[in-house]
């Protein structure tokens, strides 16, 4: 897997846990809320969090998304998309396991 380093990882990362606020450029993230099962580990945990239903289902969702995290420097492999479904499926794995 030819990923960056490490980072924080929210876990939980979907529109819920989301701030938003308008600016004169246009809607920008002020924050993330919900932290309690945060990690160390890759954005692509995130990333397949924030693309399941019913976000990842919607109309140009994905691409915009993807876009603006290339373009903010994020890195992404070549398979992205299988690695981030199988890191969301293995955090939500760990997430029941600490019920």
């Amino acid at each position: 897997m030819n990923t960056h380093a490490p980072c924080l990882v929210d876990s939980d990362y979907g529109a819920s846990n989301i701030l938003m606020r308008l600016t004169q450029k246009g809607w920008m993230v002020s924050g993330i809320l919900d932290w309690e099962f945060a990690y160390s580990g890759s954005t692509l945990a995130d990333i397949g969090h924030i693309l399941r239903h019913p976000l990842g289902a919607k109309s140009r969702f994905e691409q915009n998304l993807i876009d603006s995290f290339v373009k903010n420097g994020g890195f992404l492999p070549t398979k992205w998309k299988v690695m981030s479904k199988l890191l969301y499926l293995l955090g939500l794995n760990f997430s029941i396991e600490q019920l």
